[in-house]
């Protein structure tokens, strides 16, 4: 388990030379295989093309090596992040406003979902009572589209109102400072 651990960190802090042994150790197989199929009496051109066949392409097999390392997600943040730092260097502001956009944005999506569900699961619950309620009032339209669409704008303005204000106060928050706190 400690040595698993020790390879992935070796992987992601020292990766050029990983890169090197496991392209060494392809190039390995891949040179035993052309020899093995030349002994079997193929030319040198016939056993390589063969043996490019059987072990599959290059590349393909070195990500499959480089995903069962199992760092490939934090390779791919650890690159996302520097492109991120190369975006704030060159346009500054662009990258600010982007960043609070995206935070204004989660904030709302992750408010006005369960209130979408809210009103839905609401406007079924309210159809389905006024139906039973129709058995009990005499001569009285108990379903009123325009009481269901009122209350549902309603409840969705509030919704609104309540996802917005945490965004912009989210908005005002200094990234660099939010990182160090953390």
């Amino acid at each position: 388990m400690i040595s698993d651990l020790l390879f992935r960190l070796r992987a992601i802090f020292r990766r050029r030379s990983v890169e090197k042994e496991l392209d060494d150790e392809l190039r390995f197989h891949f040179e035993h295989e052309v020899e093995k199929l030349m002994r079997s009496g193929l030319s040198r051109e016939e056993a390589s093309r063969r043996a490019r066949l059987a072990l599959g392409g290059l590349d393909q097999v070195k990500e499959e090596c480089r995903d069962a390392r199992g760092v490939s997600v934090l390779e791919a943040a650890m690159q996302d992040l520097r492109y991120g730092m190369r975006g704030l260097r060159r346009n500054p502001g662009l990258a600010i406003l982007a960043t609070l956009t995206l935070s204004l944005r989660m904030t709302m999506l992750q408010g006005m979902r369960p209130a979408l569900l809210g009103i839905g699961l609401g406007a079924a619950g309210a159809w389905w009572l006024s139906r039973y309620l129709a058995t009990l009032l005499f001569d009285i339209k108990p379903v009123d589209f325009l009481t269901y669409a009122a209350m549902a704008a309603l409840l969705l303005a509030t919704a609104l109102a309540a996802c917005y204000l945490p965004g912009r106060r989210v908005m005002r928050i200094d990234p660099a400072v939010a990182l160090r706190i953390e």
